[in-house]
C-alpha cells in the first residue's frame, strides 16, 4: 500500500513538532527543512489543525504546535484521517466478471486491515525516539 505525499508530510510535520515540544514552529521553517512545498504544506497544516492535531495562531509571533501529547496521536489514526481512501483496489472502476465470488478483494482488505492494525501500535511519540540522531539532521537547515 502506498501512502500520499500528504499523509506522509502530515507525518512528518507532527514528527517536527514532536521533536521541538515547546517552541511554536512555522510552516515556512519545515518546508525548508524537509525541502517540502510551503504551499502544500499550508493545506496539510490547515487540515491537522482542523481535526484536531494541532494549535495554529497565525500572524507575527504565529505558528504551529501539537495540540496533544504525541503519545496520545496514534500513527493509524493519522493514516486513516489523511488519506482520502484506503481502497486497495477499484474493483467497480471496471466492471469486473468475477466481482460476486472473487477472493482477492477480501484477502487485500485483510491485508490493509493488519497493516491499520500494525501502524496502531505507534505513537508520534514512538517515531521520535531517536531525538538525538533526528535533530542534528534537521537543525543543519536552520542556519
Amino acid at each position: 500500500m502506498l501512502l500520499t505525499r500528504h499523509t506522509d508530510y502530515s507525518v512528518r510535520v507532527l514528527m517536527y513538532l514532536a521533536l521541538h515540544d515547546s517552541d511554536k514552529v512555522t510552516i515556512a521553517e519545515v518546508a525548508r527543512n524537509f525541502t517540502v512545498s510551503r504551499n502544500h504544506l499550508m493545506k496539510i497544516v490547515h487540515r491537522l489543525g482542523r481535526l484536531g492535531y494541532l494549535n495554529t495562531q497565525r500572524g507575527k509571533g504565529g505558528g504551529m504546535s501539537l495540540a496533544k501529547p504525541p503519545e496520545s496521536i496514534n500513527l493509524s489514526d493519522v493514516v486513516q484521517d489523511m488519506e482520502p481512501t484506503l481502497a486497495i483496489m477499484e474493483c467497480n472502476a471496471v466492471p469486473c466478471p468475477i466481482a460476486g465470488s472473487c477472493a482477492v478483494k477480501i484477502a487485500l482488505l485483510e491485508a490493509r486491515d493488519c497493516f491499520l492494525q500494525a501502524l496502531g501500535h505507534y505513537t508520534i511519540a514512538d517515531l521520535i525516539k531517536n531525538k538525538k540522531q533526528l535533530l542534528p539532521l534537521l537543525e543543519r537547515f536552520l542556519a
